[in-house]
């Protein structure tokens, strides 16, 4: 018995030894373990790590140029509204587009539009238009009293400016002939004022007739601070022409800037330019006589016929030889010049104030 149950055994474990090499054998052998998942690649389907330069999409467009998903539609550029003036003729003016070339018939009219940069867009003057340097080499239309209507329309303009001068005839005829007329007559130095800002709107050059404003506001603010300091006030006479003698009255260029220079003006009776005899002037005993130019040969002889008058002697004007001389376009002339006319005054009026 115990002989069969040993072999029993024996046979017993040799066959389970076999089942299990066979079992083993029918599972493959991992050729190695992972310890942990591996890290996704850029191939993998699950998301990148993000860097500091993305990926390139499958359109391939950089990510600093994107390729935009549709084509905007154009910006339409806005059309400039149209620009209303009123003009010193009370005439309303309607500009649709910026005037690009400008006729000027009057002196204080072109210096106006070259103080506001406007000397490029001239393309006409009149033979008395000599400032800025530059208005002369312009085209010359005429004379200041009757330019050539005809020579005005060849340069094709697209305004032009004149003065209450030509209200009668030229302004008429140029309006028959369909160009833009703008005309300018200032009262006084806010007229000027009023005046470089009309044209500074109707010309497309707001800024800079504000600042030109500001900048003659600015002198008769300092001016009017050292004046201010001086008392009494000296009597002044403004002469444009000796005998008869013509002098500036009330309403003046000339009699707003004596004033605004601390000065008292002794023709303040009469109005506007007149004449005024010699007894009122004796009279009166100015302090000061500011004389102006003459023309051609003639620049001096107004100033040295008053200074020669014996009957003048004795005013303190001439006792004191305080008697000046002023070219007649300074002070004549409504425009930004009249802020030197204005500081010459004032020098003239208070040499201890305003002489460096």
């Amino acid at each position: 018995m115990k002989r069969v149950s040993l072999t029993t055994l024996i046979a017993a474990a040799l066959i389970s030894l076999y089942l299990l090499l066979i079992a083993c054998q029918s599972e493959p052998e991992p050729t190695s373990v992972p310890t942990a998942p591996p890290a996704p690649t850029a191939t993998s389907t699950a998301a990148p790590e993000p860097t500091t330069t993305p990926p390139p999409t499958a359109t391939t467009v950089p990510t600093a140029t994107p390729r935009p998903t549709s084509t905007p539609a154009p910006t339409a550029t806005p059309t400039p509204a149209p620009v209303t003036v009123v003009d010193d003729a009370g005439t309303e003016l309607v500009f649709d587009s910026v005037p690009q070339r400008i006729v000027s018939l009057e002196p204080s009219n072109t210096e106006i539009l070259f103080a506001l940069g406007l000397g490029d867009r001239v393309v006409g003057v009149t033979d008395v238009c000599n400032y800025p340097p530059e208005a002369m080499k312009k085209e010359i239309v005429g004379a200041f009293s009757g330019p050539d209507l005809e020579k005005v329309v060849s340069v094709d303009p697209d305004v032009v400016l004149t003065t209450s001068m030509h209200a009668a005839e030229v302004t008429p005829a140029l309006l028959e002939r369909g160009l833009n007329v703008l005309t300018l007559d200032p009262i006084g130095v806010a007229g000027v004022f009023r005046d470089i800002e009309m044209i500074g709107k109707a010309l497309g050059v707001e800024e800079a007739a504000g600042e030109l404003v500001a900048d003659m506001q600015s002198t008769i603010a300092s001016v009017a601070e050292k004046a201010g300091t001086t008392d009494p006030k000296p009597r002044a006479l403004y002469v444009v022409w000796p005998d008869p003698m013509w002098v500036a009255g009330a309403g003046t260029f000339a009699d707003e800037l004596i004033g605004m220079a601390g000065g008292i003006n002794v023709a303040a009776e009469l109005e506007g330019w007149a004449t005024m005899g010699l007894e009122a002037v004796v009279e009166q005993n100015p302090e000061v006589i500011v004389v102006v130019t003459g023309h051609g040969d003639a620049v001096d002889e107004p100033f040295n016929a008053i200074k020669a008058d014996s009957r003048l002697a004795m005013t303190d004007a001439l006792k004191h030889d305080r008697v000046y001389q002023i070219d007649t376009d300074l002070a004549g002339r409504p425009g930004p010049r009249l802020m030197e006319a204005l500081d010459l005054f004032a020098q003239f009026l208070h040499p201890e104030a305003f002489v460096p």
